[in-house]
């Protein structure tokens, strides 16, 4: 997985979390950064998370930017201010989810890990 947000504290919590519940997971502070891991590495996630207000970019623009990159990685998009028109445009862009994280922390790692569950595995290299 990899998990982008700007607020450095909810990269910290996040990326620790995830990785208690067992999921292997690069954190980011910086969307330019995820993009350019994720290109440089092919095929090793499986989900991307974003929050939605970052400086720089949306979590939109992370999706659209990712689509050039890799297509076929699932989104999810996470928001302390969800709103209607918000789902409407991540869905067009394909996106797996959108997640308040005005919840808890604890909750929100719960929901990735469950939408992590629903990921199709990848093909194996040997296939």
């Amino acid at each position: 997985m990899v998990y982008i947000d700007d607020d450095e504290t909810m990269v910290y919590l996040m990326g620790r979390m995830l990785h208690k519940r067992g999921v292997k997971v690069s954190t980011f502070e910086r969307a330019a950064d995820a993009l350019a891991w994720v290109q440089d590495n092919p095929g090793v996630a499986d989900l991307l998370v974003t929050d939605y207000n970052m400086q720089g970019m949306t979590g939109l623009d992370v999706v659209r930017e990712l689509k050039q990159r890799a297509p076929d990685l699932p989104t999810v998009i996470a928001s302390g201010h969800v709103t209607a028109s918000m789902h409407r445009e991540a869905q067009a862009e394909g996106v797996m989810a959108v997640l308040n994280k005005h919840d808890s922390v604890e909750a929100l790692v719960t929901q990735l890990v469950d939408l992590l569950r629903q990921v199709p595995p990848k093909p194996s290299a040997s296939a």
